[in-house]
């Protein structure tokens, strides 16, 4: 008994260990997914700034990006709230 639980105690092992290994490959695959999204996403929305008017639905429209009215917003927080003015 004690010799099959030693066995597959080392088997466990093994498994682990070579889990440990290909953890860094497993990470980078993530990153460069995850990289791939994000590039794709990109994509597709600078297609759409571009293209928009094209659509039937979108014509005479006005496209405003968001990410600029919140990185405006984030900012002028910031300068409200940090930085004090003196009266």
């Amino acid at each position: 008994m004690f010799i099959v639980m030693l066995k597959s105690l080392k088997c466990y092992l093994r498994v682990k260990e070579a889990d440990r290994a290909l953890l860094p490959l497993k990470n980078q695959l993530f990153k460069t997914k995850f990289k791939r999204l994000q590039e794709t996403g990109m994509e597709a929305e600078n297609y759409f700034i571009l293209h928009f008017d094209k659509e039937e639905k979108f014509q005479g429209g006005l496209l405003t990006d968001a990410r600029l009215i919140v990185m405006d917003m984030i900012s002028k927080w910031m300068f409200k709230n940090i930085f004090i003015l003196p009266k």
